[in-house]
C-alpha cells in the first residue's frame, strides 16, 4: 500500500521493507460498500490558450477482484462553475470497466480544477476519490522576487507548472530550451543536469522544489530566460 511504501531518503538495499497477506473469497464480484476501486485517469495539468480549452477524464469501476464490473453507471463533475464533464450525464461502463468523459473549460487559467466521480451498480449515488487539473495560464516574465512552488510538469515537453500565488493555488506555465540558463541550488549547471533534478522531483507526489524564473516569455524561443530550481 501506497502509506507502507519507503520514504524517497531511505535506502532499502534490497530487503523486505512490507508484509502483506492474500485473500480467497468466493463472494459475487460487487462495487458496494468497500468493494470498488474507482479511479480517475486525467491530465495533471492542461495549458490554456485560448477562449475555451479541452481535456478528457477517464473513470474506471473495479470489483473487489480487481475486474472490470459490467453495467456500473458512473458520472463525473467538477467544481467550476459552467465546466460540466459529459453534459453532467449518468453513463455506463465499457468492457474494460471505463467511461471517458470530454469537457471544455473557457477560463483564463491560473485555478485548479477539482473531479468527482461518482458510481453505482444502476445508479450514480456512490462518490469516488477526487483528483485535481491544474488548469495553468502562461506566466509572467518575473517571479516578482519569490520563489514558487513547483506543482508538476512534463520532462518531454520541457514543461514547468508552478503555484504563482504566495496563497492558495495559482498555476502557470514555463516552457524552456536549450537557449535558456539554468542554476541548480545556487550553481549554474546544464539543462540536461536540470532536468535530472527536476525529473526526480516530479516523480513525487508532492514534488518538494521550488522554480525561479526572469525574462519569460511564452513562445519566444529566441529570447534567454534564467530559472533557478531548489
Amino acid at each position: 500500500p501506497g502509506d507502507n511504501a519507503p520514504s524517497a531518503t531511505l535506502d532499502v538495499n534490497g530487503y523486505a521493507v512490507a508484509r502483506g497477506t492474500v485473500t480467497f473469497s468466493d463472494d459475487a464480484p460487487s462495487i458496494t460498500g468497500t468493494n470498488a476501486i474507482v479511479t480517475v485517469d486525467t491530465r495533471d495539468y492542461v495549458h490554456v490558450t485560448g477562449r475555451s480549452t479541452s481535456n478528457t477524464a477517464t473513470v474506471t469501476v473495479l470489483d473487489q477482484y480487481v475486474h472490470p464490473f459490467p453495467g456500473a453507471r458512473v458520472s463525473l463533475s467538477s467544481h467550476l462553475t459552467g465546466v460540466s464533464p459529459g453534459g453532467g450525464g449518468v453513463f455506463t461502463v465499457n468492457s474494460r470497466g471505463s467511461y471517458r468523459f470530454a469537457y471544455q473549460y473557457g477560463g483564463e487559467g491560473g485555478v485548479t480544477e477539482t473531479l468527482t466521480p461518482s458510481y453505482g451498480e444502476t445508479s450514480a449515488s456512490l462518490t469516488g476519490t477526487a483528483v485535481d487539473v491544474y488548469w495553468a495560464a502562461d506566466a509572467d516574465p518575473d517571479d516578482d522576487g519569490g520563489a514558487r512552488n513547483v506543482l508538476t510538469g512534463d520532462i518531454r515537453r520541457r514543461h514547468i507548472v508552478v503555484d504563482d500565488s504566495a496563497s492558495g493555488e495559482t498555476p502557470v506555465l514555463l516552457v524552456y530550451d536549450d537557449n535558456d540558463r539554468f542554476n541548480y541550488k545556487g550553481e549554474p549547471t546544464s539543462m540536461a543536469a536540470f532536468e535530472a533534478e527536476l525529473a526526480i522531483a516530479l516523480r513525487r507526489d508532492n514534488p518538494g522544489v521550488t522554480l525561479e524564473w526572469s525574462n519569460y516569455r511564452a513562445f519566444s524561443e529566441a529570447r534567454v530566460t534564467e530559472y533557478e530550481l531548489n
